[in-house]
């Protein structure tokens, strides 16, 4: 499943977002933008992470995948 991860200059996830349907025609393809000291981690991620209903389990989730996914 893609998913679009937001993190800051530390690598914490401070946000998340999944592409709409349909979002690649649009002005900017459809994706969040990072601000200040932020970055935008296009991944595609097992679906089991991306159903969590606990934001905070998401997020460690997410930073640990990140973590071990990096060279």
């Amino acid at each position: 499943m893609k998913m679009f991860v937001i993190t800051n200059k530390d690598g914490k996830v401070i946000g998340t977002a999944r592409p709409a349907e349909g979002s690649e025609g649009g002005p900017r393809g459809g994706r969040p933008i990072a601000g200040e000291n932020q970055r935008v981690h296009e991944l595609e991620i097992p679906t089991e992470l991306a159903t969590s209903r606990d934001v905070r389990q998401l997020h460690e989730s997410l930073e640990a995948y990140l973590r071990n996914s990096r060279p």
